[in-house]
């Protein structure tokens, strides 16, 4: 938690990040039930999910090159590690979920049909987005600062992420692959970014403190605009609005965290469970939407309870299996 003196130091430390990411999920979360039921009073969940999108990779590269700097040792085996803590948990909850929720909602998931997309080939090819971008973040990030200094590393990182928003957002006029594989990534880029400027960017944000977010909040104000008002859907919009209106809003969650406690133990919990509430939320929506006889309201109320007590009562088994990973 940061002071009130603004010469005092301030580091976004493991719990306040733990706690941004419970937030983002259950804020995504939350955009999926708005969705799958159409709920108005959801629809700006829905749309604002690009900024927790955004906010998630900016604290993926934030804690992977803060790791790497306190961790001389950090680049041995990273990739095996860092791929298996991001599928491992991914296809045990794959695994739950073919066991468990898919007899419940499927009339043909017979024992054969369960087992048999058990195998790993019906895992990668139901994989979301987001599990496989992050992979590709880890594979470029190893590449660039494993090989090469920091400031040549920093280049390519940037340059390699713009060309792949480019390549990305043309393949998705053309196969509407989606513009959330492209429309948040430069977030990860700025996260690396401010771990090596954290000092410097925080004494910016610290003076003038309430003008600063005055200025956050009309950027940001503008750009989304021009996604969430005008809808435009095209390369302004997709390209830059969308990552600059995802970029500021994590600028202005740091700013805000130099005043707002958030490392409250609850949201920490919560934080800590959040890549299974992220996992898990989709099916749950499916399971409620197909077999629960309720209002729309009290459907998405009910997987929003479910789905987090889910999260929290599976984390401690796969808690387990990251110690294990982590020792490799």
């Amino acid at each position: 938690m940061a002071k009130e003196n603004s010469s005092v130091q301030f580091t976004l430390t493991k719990e306040m990040a733990s706690s941004l990411k419970g937030l983002s999920a259950v804020e995504i979360m939350l955009g999926h039930i708005g969705l799958a039921w159409n709920l108005p009073f959801l629809y700006p969940f829905r749309k604002a999910g690009v900024l927790f999108v955004g906010l998630f990779f900016f604290l993926s590269g934030y804690g992977l090159f803060k790791s790497k700097e306190n961790n001389p040792n950090y680049f041995k085996r990273f990739l095996l590690r860092r791929l298996l803590l991001l599928l491992a948990p991914a296809y045990l909850l794959y695994v739950f979920g073919e066991v468990c929720i898919t007899p419940m909602v499927s009339p043909i998931a017979t024992v054969n049909y369960v087992l048999t997309h058990l195998q790993p080939k019906f895992f990668f090819e139901s994989l979301i987005w987001f599990i496989e971008e992050i992979a590709v973040f880890y594979v470029l990030f190893y590449l660039c600062y494993r090989f090469f200094k920091t400031k040549t590393a920093n280049i390519l990182m940037t340059a390699i992420t713009l060309i792949a928003i480019v390549v990305l957002f043309i393949l998705d006029k053309k196969y509407a692959i989606g513009a959330t594989w492209y429309e948040s990534s430069l977030c990860f880029v700025l996260g690396i970014f401010y771990a090596q400027k954290e000092q410097e960017c925080v004494r910016l944000v610290q003076e003038k403190w309430i003008l600063k977010n005055v200025i956050f909040l009309l950027v940001e104000t503008g750009c989304i605009g021009g996604f969430f008002i005008l809808k435009w859907e095209n390369a302004v919009d997709l390209i830059l609005l969308r990552n600059a209106a995802a970029i500021f809003f994590c600028g202005w969650v740091i700013t805000l965290l130099q005043k707002v406690r958030i490392d409250y133990k609850p949201l920490v919990k919560l934080g800590e469970a959040s890549y299974e509430i992220f996992l898990l939320h989709n099916a749950i929506i499916y399971v409620c939407s197909t077999k629960i006889r309720l209002s729309s309201e009290m459907q998405g109320l009910l997987t929003v309870v479910i789905t987090i007590l889910l999260a929290l009562l599976l984390h401690i088994p796969l808690k387990a299996l990251e110690k294990l990973i982590r020792k490799i």
